[in-house]
């Protein structure tokens, strides 16, 4: 038998515990980690990056989808053409981990009628 529709959906909302939250963070110095996701806004277009090199000014990075050893993919705008820039913070592991086993265990478990 399948799992009653509100359990359906608040194990949709715990696996959806793991997310990538975005916050407007000065960078902290002129390099980001490798892996460290940054929106760039300009104009109406936004681009993610990874391996983002900050200047006094200017911001470049690799396109999120490419590797982050492609240097010949690196995208660079000056300060100027910038409207924002917000940095991903990865979700908790954790998180991840705990909603996958709920989720399993709620549509593997038998049903004790």
């Amino acid at each position: 038998m399948k799992p009653p529709i509100p359990l359906v959906a608040l194990l949709v909302g715990i696996a959806g515990c793991s997310y990538m939250h975005w916050s407007p963070d000065p960078p902290k110095g002129l390099r980001y980690e490798p892996g460290q996701q940054v929106q760039i806004w300009t104009r109406d277009t936004m681009v993610r990056w990874h391996a983002v090199v900050v200047t006094r000014d200017s911001i470049s990075g690799i396109p999120y989808q490419l590797s982050t050893r492609c240097d010949s993919c690196r995208v660079t705008f000056p300060w100027t053409a910038v409207d924002s820039a917000l940095t991903g913070h990865p979700g908790s592991r954790f998180l991840d981990v705990v909603g996958s086993i709920v989720l399993t265990v709620a549509f593997l478990w038998p049903d004790h009628r």
